[in-house]
C-alpha cells in the first residue's frame, strides 16, 4: 500500500520530450524495470500519449515475423500504424524483457523484435523505451550490436531512507540486520519475497 518514487521514470519522460528515438532501460534481475516501464505508461497515456506495451517474455517461443503476426494477432503493418499515429500524437513503443528474448531457442524472437525496433526507430516521430538486464546487454552478441541513444541504469533504493521505514512497519528491526541482509533489501524482488518470510 506504499508506493516507493523511482527516479528513472522522471528522467526517461526527460530524454522522451529531448526527442530521443531510442532509450535503453537496464540493471539487474529484480531491480524494479518492469514496474518502472509499467508506471512510465501510466503516465505517458495520461497525457494524451499513444503508447504500445509489449511484454517481450510473452513472445519468447516466436520463430518469425508471421508467427508474431499469426498466434497473437500483432498487426502486421504496425510500424505503419505508429508512424501515422505519431504524426498527430507522440507515440512510444515500450519493450519489457529484451532478456528473455535472448534466451528464446536460438535467439529467433530476439531478432524478430530487434529486427521491429529498427524499423519503428527508422519512422518518424516514433520513440521507443526498452528494458533489459546488464549482463544481457553486456554478453549477448545481438544486444551488444544494438545502439541506444540514451542509457538509464537503476540506482538501488537507498537502506536508511526507505527501506528501513518499511521494514519497521513489518515489525522488523533494521539494526539487527547483516550488511549483507541489508544489500540484498535494497532490490525490489528481495524485499517483496522478505515480507511473507517476516510474516511466518
Amino acid at each position: 500500500g506504499h508506493k516507493l518514487p523511482r527516479q528513472e521514470v522522471g528522467q526517461i519522460i526527460t530524454y522522451l520530450e529531448q526527442g530521443e528515438k531510442s532509450i535503453l532501460l537496464t540493471e539487474g534481475r529484480g531491480t524494479g524495470k518492469s514496474w518502472i516501464l509499467l508506471e512510465l505508461a501510466d503516465i505517458l497515456e495520461q497525457q494524451q500519449w499513444g503508447v504500445l506495451f509489449i511484454k517481450g517474455d510473452w513472445y519468447e517461443d516466436i520463430d518469425s515475423e508471421q508467427a508474431l503476426f499469426k498466434k497473437w494477432n500483432f498487426p502486421d503493418d504496425a510500424v505503419a500504424l505508429a508512424a501515422r499515429l505519431a504524426s498527430y500524437r507522440k507515440a512510444v513503443i515500450i519493450l519489457d524483457s529484451l532478456d528473455v528474448l535472448s534466451l528464446s531457442k536460438n535467439q529467433l524472437a530476439l531478432r524478430v523484435f530487434l529486427s521491429l525496433l529498427d524499423r519503428f526507430e527508422q519512422a518518424h516521430g516514433v520513440q521507443i523505451v526498452a528494458a533489459c538486464r546488464d549482463f544481457d546487454i553486456s554478453y549477448d552478441p545481438l544486444l551488444q550490436e544494438k545502439k541506444w541513444e540514451k542509457k538509464v541504469a537503476i540506482t538501488p533504493f537507498d537502506f536508511d531512507s526507505v527501506i528501513s521505514p518499511i521494514l519497521q512497519r513489518w515489525g522488523v528491526n533494521p539494526e539487527q540486520l547483516s550488511q549483507e541482509q541489508r544489500d540484498l533489501l535494497v532490490v525490489p524482488e528481495n524485499l517483496k519475497l522478505f515480507k511473507p518470510i517476516v510474516k511466518r
